[in-house]
């Protein structure tokens, strides 16, 4: 199960947190947010396409699940269950759609996931960091839709060379072994 908070701080200001551990979702936001939440213009409208909330200069859609899922027989299960990274499902079922009053789409989540860490995924090793303070370590990542001629500045460690990425292919990744293994 999958818990959605869509929490508006301005009518252009929206905190999406997506947790498939409710008190994750709905926990208050961290360090360094100080404004407090603020629902005054912003509406909620369900229809066919979805549950929309809407303000008058922005609108978040949650989209339904995808209608296009691959072929499958009868009896048969899902391939793509045998290639999940620890036999859970990927929550990929929370779309959102953001748009301007005049219907231009700002961005739209395709998908998302949260797992935990799996020899599937090869990302096992970092529950040798793991405190016995800590809370559980999850591996999150999410796909969201790029707009035509959109600009992409520096892209988070990328700050060399070209900033301006547009109509370019960027592969991000860390190295944090840094050359030592």
């Amino acid at each position: 199960h999958t818990t959605v908070l869509l929490e508006p701080y301005a009518p252009n200001v929206i905190r999406v947190s997506i947790s498939t551990l409710k008190s994750y979702a709905l926990a208050p936001p961290g360090y360094g947010i100080i404004a407090k939440p603020d629902v005054a213009g912003w509406r909620y409208a369900r229809s066919a396409s979805g549950e929309t909330y809407s303000s008058p200069r922005l609108s978040v859609t949650i989209l339904g699940p995808a209608r296009h899922h691959s072929p499958h027989l009868l009896g048969q299960r899902r391939i793509n269950q045998f290639f999940t990274d620890n036999g859970a499902p990927h929550y990929a079922n929370v779309r959102l759609r953001f748009k301007l009053p005049d219907g231009h789409t700002v961005v739209t989540l395709k998908k998302w996931f949260m797992s935990r860490p799996s020899y599937g995924a090869g990302d096992m090793d970092i529950l040798h960091d793991r405190r016995p303070s800590d809370p559980p370590f999850y591996r999150v990542g999410a796909v969201f839709s790029a707009q035509h001629g959109e600009h992409y500045y520096g892209l988070g460690e990328n700050q060399q060379g070209r900033l301006d990425h547009r109509d370019q292919s960027v592969r991000c990744w860390s190295d944090y072994w840094g050359g030592r293994r």
